[in-house]
C-alpha cells in the first residue's frame, strides 16, 4: 500500500471522521430510558449481542462480499449486498442513518481513493 492510500485509510477510520456514525447509538438511549440497560453489565451484554448477532452475521458478510465484488468491479453484486444489508435493518431510523453514513463514507472514499467500482456504485446510488 502506498503512503497516500495508507493515509486515506487512516482518515476514513478516524473516529472524528464526519460520517455521522458517532451520533448513532443503535437505540441505546431508548434502551436506557426503558430500563433495559441500566448498568455496565447491561451495556456489555448489549454490545456483545450487537457484535455477535448483528455485525458478525449481517454487516461483516456483506462487507466481505462487497469487497470481493469491488476487486473485480462487479457492481451488481455490490448493489445487491447493499440492498440485503438494508433489508435486515428493521427500524426506519436505522436504515436512514445507515444510508446517510454509507453515502458520506462512499463520497469521501471516492475523493481519497477513486476507482471504477466506487465511481459506479456512487452513480447507481445517485440514480
Amino acid at each position: 500500500m502506498d503512503d497516500h492510500a495508507f493515509l486515506a485509510a487512516l482518515q476514513l477510520g478516524d473516529s472524528l471522521f464526519p460520517s455521522g456514525a458517532f451520533t448513532q447509538s443503535s437505540g441505546l438511549e431508548t434502551l436506557v430510558a426503558d430500563g433495559e440497560v441500566s448498568d455496565a453489565a447491561g451495556l456489555r451484554a448489549l454490545l456483545r449481542t450487537h457484535l455477535r448477532h448483528r455485525l458478525a452475521r449481517a454487516d461483516l458478510p456483506v462487507l466481505l462480499a462487497a469487497h470481493a465484488a469491488a476487486a473485480v468491479c462487479d457492481i451488481d453484486t455490490i448493489l445487491e449486498a447493499d440492498r440485503l444489508l438494508a433489508a435486515v435493518k428493521l427500524a426506519r431510523e436505522e436504515r436512514t442513518a445507515s444510508t446517510r453514513m454509507g453515502r458520506r463514507i462512499a463520497v469521501e472514499a471516492a475523493r481519497q481513493a477513486p476507482g471504477p467500482a466506487l465511481t459506479a456504485f456512487l452513480a447507481a446510488v445517485r440514480e
